[in-house]
């Protein structure tokens, strides 16, 4: 029996025998730190210009980087608001004349912005890179066309270039015979190997990927891209959260993350009951402990983590 079904299966028995019930190695909680209005709805210089019913959608474009810092689309009006790590106001990014209605943010180790919107006169999609300096940020755009193609493969269209939170890694998806594929490049955009194909690459620092199946399972590969783990989580699972240079599963108003023996290596709770407190996705930093809430009306959330020993004694930290 290979590798691959032993794990399989070993996770199937897990998950059929409810051994879940049992306490997960390592526990911690997160508490609100702050709670503030950063912006609401309006034409004033700190305000998102919304659409009829904008206001019930999550906010176009979402980013938190290592430092703490907020970033948020204000897609209409061509802009980024960035907020401190304390919730002030720190500074706007005006992006008229390089990109239009920025839809999407992400951020790498290096706190690197990658911004997608469309061209100002063609509007064709395209994307720049924010990298902050000492005073500014330094913009360059991504050129799809520099980006070292594997055998077979190609641009189907535009395809957003995508960190992978370590080593410099990024993806996009490509069409490779018909089909698509997640191709991973190095920091100079040269062809490193294909991730699996999911929806989404969610990657560790052991360098494994995560997705959510059809059936509510979460599914785990190795760095080869090989299927390792099924796992059922406590309850059905919503989302993945990269966080911390871990992959998390929001799961049963509680964050998940699991060993690669299928058990719980680690459970995040709440000091506040999770369905009042949190209500909207989580966002987080690559690899520091950030992490917020945010609603679309401006309303946002600071949480704080802290591990807890197991004698109730609280830690921070790792």
């Amino acid at each position: 029996m290979s590798t691959k079904i032993l794990m399989t299966c070993v996770a199937a028995v897990l998950t059929g025998t409810g051994m879940y019930a049992s306490a997960a190695e390592q526990h911690a909680v997160v508490s609100i730190v702050w709670e503030k209005v950063l912006w609401t709805k309006g034409e004033g210089e700190w305000d998102r210009y919304y659409l009829l019913g904008d206001e019930a959608e999550p906010p176009r474009g979402e980013a938190v980087d290592n430092q703490g810092r907020v970033f948020v689309c204000d897609s209409y009006r061509n802009r980024i608001l960035v907020f401190s790590p304390e919730g002030e106001r720190l500074a706007i990014l005006d992006l008229e004349g390089r990109l239009v209605f920025p839809a999407r943010i992400a951020v790498d180790e290096a706190d690197t912005l990658y911004v997608s919107g469309v061209t100002p006169k063609e509007r064709n999609d395209t994307q720049i890179l924010l990298s902050p300096t000492s005073s500014s940020w330094e913009v360059t755009p991504v050129d799809l066309e520099e980006i070292e193609m594997a055998p077979g493969a190609h641009l189907p269209e535009f395809s957003p270039l995508l960190p992978l939170g370590y080593d410099g890694l990024r993806w996009l998806a490509v069409k490779v015979n018909g089909e698509y594929r997640n191709l991973i490049v190095d920091s100079r955009g040269k062809f490193v190997r294909f991730a699996p194909t999911i929806e989404g690459v969610y990657r560790d620092k052991k360098g494994r990927f995560y997705d959510i199946g059809q059936s509510k399972e979460l599914r785990v590969f190795n760095a080869s891209g090989e299927l390792a783990l099924e796992i059922k989580p406590p309850d059905s699972p919503s989302y993945l959260l990269p966080y911390r240079g871990w992959v998390y599963v929001w799961s049963g108003y509680r964050l998940y993350r699991f060993a690669e023996d299928g058990t719980i290596e680690e459970e995040v709770s709440t000091d506040a009951p999770f369905p009042k407190q949190i209500s909207w996705p989580l966002i987080a930093s690559p690899r520091a402990d950030q992490l917020y809430t945010l609603r679309p009306e401006g309303k946002v959330r600071k949480w704080n983590y802290k591990q807890v020993a197991s004698k109730g004694e609280e830690n921070s930290g790792e």
